[in-house]
């Protein structure tokens, strides 16, 4: 089977994430961690299998306006050592309908 790399995002500090789509695999993208050794070269770290729809979706989730989205939620949390003395339950409402 064939692997074509379809993009890298690389970090400073001696990490990258690489897409890969493979041919013929019911699960055809592949997501890996990959990290740098001057002894080895790349190798993978994780990995994680997308279908096509699972790739879509991923897609779409990661081009949320994030900061937007969770700004609401921010807002919501209570500092440590508020009056209530009761656990604060987090709604995450305004996320549910974006599913």
């Amino acid at each position: 089977m064939n692997e074509h790399i379809l993009g890298v995002v690389n970090s400073s500090d001696g990490h990258r994430v690489v897409l890969l789509l493979w041919e013929r695999r019911a699960k055809p993208f592949e997501l890996r961690t990959e990290t740098f050794s001057a002894d080895v070269g790349w190798y993978t770290q994780q990995t994680i299998e997308l279908t096509r729809a699972e790739l879509s979706g991923l897609k779409g989730l990661l081009g949320l306006q994030l900061p937007r989205a969770c700004s609401r939620t921010m807002q919501e949390i209570q500092p440590a050592g508020s009056s209530d003395s009761e656990p604060a339950i987090l709604a995450f409402s305004s996320m549910a309908k974006r599913a």
